[in-house]
This record gives C-alpha cells, structure tokens and sequence, in this order.
C-alpha cells in the first residue's frame, strides 16, 4: 500500500490516505518516527508496526489528560487505561514513559 494523501485532523493527529482506499488516523509524532512522506509504500509488517505505536502514543496522551484534570496515582492511571482496553504490557510501558517524563513520580 502507498500513502497518496495527508489531512490535518483534530488536535496532533493527520488522516492517512492510501491508494488502497484506507484512510488511518495517526499522531504527528508516528509520522516523524516512521518518515511517513506522500508517495512512500508499506508493507503489512510495516503497517501493523505503525498501528501499534500509534495505539501506544493513544493511551500515552490519554493518560496525560486524565493526569492533568487532577494529580493520579499510578493505581489509577492504570485503570484507567484497563477500561480503555489497553494490553497489560501497553500499560507498562506507558506508566514507565509517564514516569520518565515527570507526568508521575514516586514521592509523597
């Protein structure tokens, strides 16, 4: 599949527009990782890997808001995302990230 066409959407995100007929709505920051460019084909490895991160950065920025509403506790942040249907290792990865970028912190 090739990508043909670019769409700003709501917020960080672009609608992805294959020759295929597919359309996929992707953060900005997938697009820089991947070099995602007009014209630029996948393949279903790829395509899937995209998708995959894309649903990480979705549950990244989900936690964020839900965080910046009021102070949360990894507890809760993981629940959070459990009702969000997110994978237990997803889970992992993003608390680690939220973490590592100062979102949570272990001091009381």
């Amino acid at each position: 599949m090739e990508i043909i066409k670019f769409k700003k959407d709501k917020g960080n995100t672009y609608k992805i527009y294959f020759n295929d007929g597919n359309i996929i709505s992707l953060y900005d920051d997938v697009i820089v990782k991947y070099n995602l460019l007009v014209n630029k084909s996948m393949d279903n490895r790829l395509f899937n890997e995209i998708t995959k991160y894309n649903d990480f950065l979705n549950g990244y920025y989900k936690s964020i808001k839900y965080i910046n509403k009021k102070m949360r506790s990894e507890l809760e942040i993981e629940k959070y995302l459990i009702k969000l249907d997110i994978k237990k290792k997803e889970i992992d990865e993003i608390i680690k990230l939220l973490y590592k970028d100062g979102y949570l912190n272990r001091d009381m």
